[in-house]
């Protein structure tokens, strides 16, 4: 259960083919990339019995599946259909490769036989197949969401989304190019920008007015990271059309634009190695959180010699820790700006030894990450 009372929790009951599970909200919500953990399960929700039906689902397949919410560790089953297993991995939307150590192996040489099975009775068939007992209100959200399907529309979708994302960036990039040398491409060609700028309003704006229509909670989804993102998306460009609005203020305001390349990372999920490097990066988190504290301090204490080491040379550039601080980061990741540099014998000494200790620390995270990312990928 998550850190929030009971009080403030609530528990959902779900009915898999007759067969009823609990589970508190909290839970779930820690895996909100899934069905379970986002708004999707809504459209499963029966009002006259408060329980979410999933009546073509299989309740022993989907106690492993609940496990993995209470557990964060994905089991496979040692006798179960590897088949019937994918399709509700797929159909809860949980990533086959977070299946944990002790059954990847398993799973792995019985889905290879089951892949090799499929091609030779159906060529062409898929051996996961994806949910289609959807409503369509739910078929047209995944549309919009940019969900991973084998679907030919999902595919014109997205690269319609992409290509109209990234034209949008590389106008942006453009506008800010000096033209002349009084003159940025923005106000020499300003009426190229006053014909780009309603276009892509219009089109960012209907976006987002179906993604609110069609979620299954309008105020959840405005208050998400996505809907958030795309609502500055469009307060950028109508900020373009504001005038007579003081030069301080519109250049703050103008911030809002750096929201327009972080709506490239909606459609980021549509890479299978993005999705395996965000997995990766998320089974890791608490590993990584305690590598980086570890260097941090090493930090220090290499910045803490260096200023005492540093400081008693004239015109020292070392008149603080923070500064010698800076020093180590740039000698621990090998940059080497310049802008600082030891003086005496023992500070030289202590910067080679630095440098080869930073080569040594920061091979650590790059190793566990590479790692865990070819076992998901």
């Amino acid at each position: 259960m998550s850190t929030r009372t009971a009080c403030e929790d609530v528990r959902l009951v779900f009915n898999v083919n007759g067969v009823r599970f609990e589970a508190w909200k909290s839970v779930l919500e820690r895996h909100p990339e899934t069905l379970l953990g986002g708004e999707e399960k809504e459209g499963f929700y029966n009002i006259f019995t408060g329980e979410y039906m999933f009546e073509d689902q299989d309740p022993d397949l989907f106690r492993y599946i609940l496990s993995y919410y209470r557990t964060d560790k994905l089991h496979f089953p040692p006798t179960g259909c590897v088949r019937s297993y994918n399709q509700q991995l797929s159909f809860f939307g949980i990533m086959p490769e977070l299946i944990d150590d002790c059954c990847y192996e398993h799973w792995r040489q019985k889905n290879a036989r089951e892949l090799t099975r499929s091609k030779l009775k159906r060529p062409g068939e898929l051996a996961l197949n994806g949910v289609l007992d959807r409503t369509c209100r739910m078929k047209v959200n995944d549309l919009l969401q940019v969900a991973v399907r084998n679907q030919t529309a999902t595919d014109v979708l997205r690269y319609l989304g992409c290509y109209f994302v990234l034209s949008a960036v590389i106008c942006t990039i453009v506008e800010s190019l000096q033209a002349t040398e009084n003159k940025r491409f923005r106000e020499m060609y300003f009426w190229v920008f006053d014909v780009v700028d309603p276009f892509f309003t219009a089109i960012f704006s209907a976006e987002y007015l179906l993604r609110v229509l069609l979620a299954q909670s309008s105020l959840q989804f405005v208050r998400s990271v996505t809907g958030v993102i795309d609502l500055f998306v469009i307060l950028s460009y109508i900020l373009n059309f504001l005038r007579g609005v003081n030069s301080t203020v519109r250049s703050i305001l103008s911030l809002t634009r750096i929201f327009r390349t972080l709506k490239i990372l909606q459609y980021a999920k549509v890479s299978h190695g993005v999705r395996c490097l965000y997995h990766t990066l998320s089974t890791l988190a608490g590993e990584l959180v305690y590598l980086m504290f570890g260097i941090a301090l090493v930090s220090v204490t290499f910045a803490t010699i260096f200023y005492y080491f540093e400081k008693q040379v004239p015109n020292s550039s070392y008149n603080s820790i923070p500064s010698s601080f800076w020093f180590t980061i740039v000698t621990m990741t090998t940059l080497g700006y310049g802008d600082l540099i030891p003086m005496t014998p023992q500070g030289k000494l202590l910067a080679g030894i630095c440098a080869l200790a930073g080569v040594i620390l920061m091979s650590v995270p790059v190793t566990i990450i590479v790692t865990t990312f070819n076992r998901y990928y």
